[in-house]
């Protein structure tokens, strides 16, 4: 745990480093893109039980290959290299956007955050890791987490008010999907 350790361990070459701490029963680190099969393994396992919904599937497949295939990019091989710095990295950049993406609402970050905190919990529980690296970063609150809805006054109103073609499509769209405003804008064809 001493920063000599660390240090040892990149300036000795492999199989010496190996010799040296022999007696202390370390594991080698794992390998990312061998934890990334686990993961998805075990998404398809727990699918295949009836845990997952295919939605909850999808969302934690699409978050763990945006996430994994950052730090395949960035050079990030082995699980131990996952640090808090990296992963606050990741969440920045994609708080941020790219030029092909525009910036992630509050809400999704937070749900990234979560999906990022179940494969840290299960790479400890495979004794990958043995902290997450999430352990100290806070978790985000939503913004607000019981939405008052519209009285049945004020639904009657927005129904009543007169509206262009385009607005009407809009309200309903709103109205019938509860959707969110961030959701409805970040919409494509």
């Amino acid at each position: 745990r001493s920063e000599v350790w660390g240090s040892l361990k990149q300036v000795l070459p492999s199989s010496s480093f190996q010799k040296l701490t022999l007696g202390f029963g370390i594991q080698k680190s794992a390998a990312v893109l061998d934890f990334e099969k686990t993961f998805h393994a075990s998404l398809d396992r727990r699918t295949a039980l009836g845990e997952l919904a295919p939605g909850t599937l999808n969302l934690y497949n699409g978050i763990s290959e945006k996430f994994f295939g950052w730090l395949h990019e960035r050079g990030v091989r082995k699980m131990d290299e996952i640090t808090r710095a990296v992963v606050e990295n990741y969440l920045v950049g994609r708080k941020k956007g790219t030029t092909r993406n525009q910036p992630l609402a509050k809400a999704t970050i937070i749900t990234e955050m979560r999906v990022l905190r179940i494969i840290f919990k299960l790479a400890i529980e495979e004794e990958v890791i043995r902290v997450s690296p999430l352990k100290d970063i806070r978790k985000i609150e939503e913004d607000e987490p019981n939405p008052t809805p519209f009285s049945a006054e004020e639904i009657l109103r927005m129904e009543e008010t007169p509206k262009t073609r385009q607005t009407d499509l809009v309200y309903k769209l709103f109205r019938h999907t509860g959707m969110r405003r961030g959701d409805i804008a970040e919409l494509q064809w």
